[in-house]
């Protein structure tokens, strides 16, 4: 669902936005590549942006990366 602490994503020319109402601005989101994307293309995935309660966007290094990846968001305090 929109608020799972886990899920699965994929990048369109090397973004995703994750809409999840459960990220925050203490979350550690953890991500792992799982491939189905070109492998020439594939980037190392960082987290760029996390809006509170509404969504996180994931980036990869490379732009024409398509691949799928899995996450999983841990609270911090």
């Amino acid at each position: 669902g929109s608020n799972a602490k886990y899920g699965t994503g994929s990048l369109v020319g090397g973004t995703a936005t994750i809409t999840n109402s459960s990220v925050t601005a203490n979350s550690m989101i953890l991500l792992t590549d799982v491939g189905g994307g070109v492998f020439a293309n594939l980037g190392a995935l960082q987290i760029t942006t996390v809006t509170a309660g509404v969504s996180f966007v994931v980036t990869s290094a490379n732009a024409l990366d398509t691949s799928n990846f899995k996450y999983w968001i841990i609270e911090t305090t």
